[in-house]
């Protein structure tokens, strides 16, 4: 994204390890996988600075079942962000730019409610690997429940051969080498709604052959830089041959380990230190606290 209305959205999305994308000026997409060197692009740091920005870079293009993949090799030029929207468009989602004049706890809640409200189609659709999945519907546009059997693999391993042992000790995104097929699943979302990613939920089965059970997600109309590919939310993890069913719910219990001095009650987004700080410099637009007060004036 490289626009001041979904600015702080793509913050929370990039700190939660959901896979970031480049979108380009002919309508391409292409997902992130390694940025200038470094795969670790899980870990709710490494694009955080870039969020929203206009760049130029070179690098590496892969393909595969359907999704174009980009390894960043060197950012050339970064323009910053080019295109001030918020006034056309609001703040998207609207609670990322809380009202004032609101309790803040009611206005989250509310505004939840109403997000998943405003996305909802008028039924789930059934697709090719739907039958048996128990995953429950989100609302969300071109999605199909799907369980199926596959190997845990990052995407970089299954791109390029590139696979360390630990798989890059969880901070690179992963996926689902689907059995049926052979075909890839690239993993974007696991089952909390709460801007949070599945790598924390995958990286313990590295290499092992489980059976997920999720949406994919996608629809060429709403969509159509992913074509008919569609992308997977791990809702449950199972090991073939185990009898446990593992709810993909891991990330905000991670997030906590990782944050035990950070106070508070609100949503993990609100709270991140890295989130805040890069608020705080450059405001909820990223334009500067200048934008963030003209937009409040003008707005509420």
């Amino acid at each position: 994204m490289r626009w001041s209305a979904h600015h702080t959205c793509a913050l929370w999305c990039a700190a939660g390890g959901i896979p970031v994308g480049m979108l380009t000026d002919d309508g391409t997409v292409y997902m992130v996988i390694k940025w200038e060197g470094s795969a670790d692009i899980a870990d709710g740091e490494t694009l955080l600075s870039v969020q929203s920005h206009r760049l130029t870079a070179d690098g590496i293009h892969y393909q595969r079942d359907g999704i174009d993949y980009l390894l960043v090799e060197k950012v050339v030029a970064d323009e910053g962000i080019t295109n001030d929207n918020a006034g056309d468009y609001g703040f998207v989602p609207g609670f990322a730019f809380p009202d004032p004049n609101k309790c803040k706890e009611t206005a989250i809640r509310k505004l939840i409610v109403a997000a998943v409200l405003l996305a909802a189609t008028p039924a789930l659709a059934d697709g090719e690997f739907s039958a048996c999945s128990k995953a429950k519907s989100w609302n969300l546009f071109g999605e199909e429940t799907a369980v199926f059997e596959g190997q845990v693999v990052d995407v970089l391993c299954a791109l390029t051969g590139d696979c360390p042992a630990d798989c890059g000790a969880g901070k690179r995104q992963m996926g689902v080498m689907r059995a049926v097929d052979g075909k890839f699943v690239l993993a974007t979302k696991n089952g909390q709604p709460a801007f949070t990613g599945a790598t924390v939920d995958l990286a313990a089965y590295w290499g092992q052959t489980v059976i997920v059970d999720g949406l994919l997600i996608g629809d060429p109309e709403i969509m159509p830089a992913l074509g008919n590919a569609k992308v997977f939310q791990v809702q449950t993890v199972q090991v073939v041959g185990e009898d446990t069913v593992h709810k993909a719910n891991l990330w905000t219990k991670d997030w906590a380990k990782r944050n035990p001095d950070v106070g508070g009650k609100d949503p993990w987004f609100r709270r991140d230190p890295k989130v805040q700080a890069k608020i705080e410099a450059n405001g909820r637009l990223g334009l500067g606290a200048e934008a963030d007060r003209k937009y409040i004036e003008e707005n509420f």
